[in-house]
């Protein structure tokens, strides 16, 4: 008993403590969020509708699995996984996932699936703006994921990845995995979640004179769940980016700023340096919840902190930020729908089918 446990506390170990490295190696990298900016949006609806991040406790379809890893045997029960998400500027994203049966391992569930995304044709343009003809640009991904249970309480998964792009002539080519450790504690209700993304490698870049290979940085996010125990709802709070604290950016010229304090009779303004630190943890904060209305019905709403201040404008803010969705669930099959608003830019919808028509018995 005594080297059991120990080999579940060394497994822990090892998962956090190469968590903690790569996003450590990421704090002094710049550039975008992700390898390749036309996958960044979610495919399933699940995700989407609840501000980016599915709930880390509870029943959940496959394609929750595709962002999260360490969620895959929460959606064994649904073994295959297609989606389709509309996004603005003419993008449209698709995708298909499915569980691969390791009937001799029941503490291990293992994936794969394909994403691919395109905007179809559009005009091509010289330096100087003239039209010159017809280009397309797309990206393309090859995922596989695996989970493992190794603790009463305590999972682990990981996904790898390869992922291609192109643009016109240009195409590039790339690398990465994701990383999860998730604990539940059942009699709670309760499910707690570290969750690295984009841990990649660009192995080809679209310019042939860059640096062989390249690493951006990686995203390191902390979600919590729970599910109330007399009513049926079920809600997440969640903190993104922590592997950088400052999101923030003050822009003296911006009319619209008022983030100083007025203090005393001649109006001196002072800036607070708690209202600062209570702004900055703001913008990583993340909150979904889900209503379940039946045993098959569940609305879904969530907000995206950071995504509301990089997508809302002053003068017409909207819902940027906002996420909503409905699903309907049974044993055999799920279906969701999820969108957002993106501002002016327009609105992302996605819909997405999960099935197994031989359920495994609960």
């Amino acid at each position: 008993m005594h080297s059991l446990i120990s080999k579940y506390h060394a497994t822990a170990q090892a998962v956090l403590w190469l968590t903690l490295f790569l996003s450590q190696a990421a704090i002094a990298q710049s550039g975008g969020r992700s390898m390749f900016g036309q996958m960044q949006g979610e495919i399933d609806p699940v995700t989407m509708s609840m501000g980016g991040f599915a709930p880390v406790w509870g029943p959940l379809g496959l394609g929750s699995a595709i962002s999260n890893p360490a969620l895959l045997e929460e959606c064994s029960q649904h073994r295959w996984f297609t989606g389709w998400s509309k996004r603005p500027a003419g993008l449209q994203q698709g995708g298909f996932a499915m569980v691969l049966p390791l009937k001799r391992f029941p503490e291990w569930h293992a994936a794969i699936g394909t994403q691919f995304t395109g905007t179809g044709s559009m005009p091509s343009t010289d330096p100087f703006g003239m039209e010159t003809g017809q280009t397309q640009a797309g990206e393309g991904v090859l995922q596989a994921s695996l989970g493992h249970r190794f603790s009463p309480r305590l999972n682990w998964g990981v996904q790898t990845r390869v992922v291609s792009s192109y643009l016109g002539s240009y195409s590039a080519w790339g690398a990465g995995l994701d990383m999860a450790l998730r604990y539940t504690d059942t009699a709670q209700r309760l499910g707690v979640c570290l969750l690295l993304h984009d841990a990649s490698i660009i192995l080809k870049d679209y310019v042939y004179t860059s640096a062989a290979s390249r690493f951006p940085p990686v995203r390191l996010n902390l979600m919590l769940t729970n599910e109330l125990m007399h009513l049926p709802l079920r809600w997440s709070l969640g903190m993104q980016h922590l592997q950088n604290w400052n999101l923030r950016y003050d822009d003296p010229n911006d009319p619209y700023k008022t983030d100083n304090l007025l203090l005393g009779q001649d109006s001196v303004t002072k800036s607070s340096r708690w209202a600062d630190l209570g702004r900055e943890a703001f913008l990583h904060l993340v909150f979904n919840a889900e209503l379940r209305l039946s045993k098959a019905i569940r609305l879904r709403g969530g907000y995206n902190a950071l995504q509301r201040a990089e997508w809302a404008f002053p003068e017409r803010s909207g819902s940027s930020g906002f996420t909503f969705g409905i699903g309907l669930f049974t044993r055999r099959f799920s279906v969701d729908f999820g969108t957002g608003a993106q501002t002016l830019a327009g609105r992302q919808s996605s819909v997405a089918f999960s099935w197994n028509f031989s359920p495994v018995k609960p």
